[in-house]
């Protein structure tokens, strides 16, 4: 019976290491505006937001009155996708689109 739990709890231990999360802060040091992350339509977070797993196809942005569209258009954002790698090389990436309508 020892025996057992020990290696149920064994096998906790080691599952819970492994488990995949990813926070996303800001740092606005702009002095006005609101930053904003949204996934799917829906707003995440204007400050901080940890994610239980992927944080896959996400974007960021400073919301300033309603100078920004809600998908960020007429403003500078980041897209994002936060992943643990499971090949070299592969994992998060984030990039930064100024492509029209997004402007800086």
């Amino acid at each position: 019976m020892a025996l057992t739990f020990l290696f149920a709890a064994l096998l906790c231990a080691v599952g819970g290491a492994s488990a995949e999360s990813h926070t996303v802060r800001f740092d606005n040091r702009c002095g006005f505006g609101t930053p904003q992350l949204i996934q799917g339509g829906d707003v995440l977070t204007t400050t901080s937001y940890t994610s239980d797993g992927q944080l896959s196809a996400a974007i960021a942005y400073l919301q300033h009155g309603s100078q920004c569209g809600f998908n960020g258009e007429n403003c500078s954002l980041v897209e994002l996708t936060m992943t643990n790698p499971v090949v070299a090389g592969g994992g998060s990436s984030a990039d930064i689109s100024l492509i029209d309508p997004y402007v800086i």
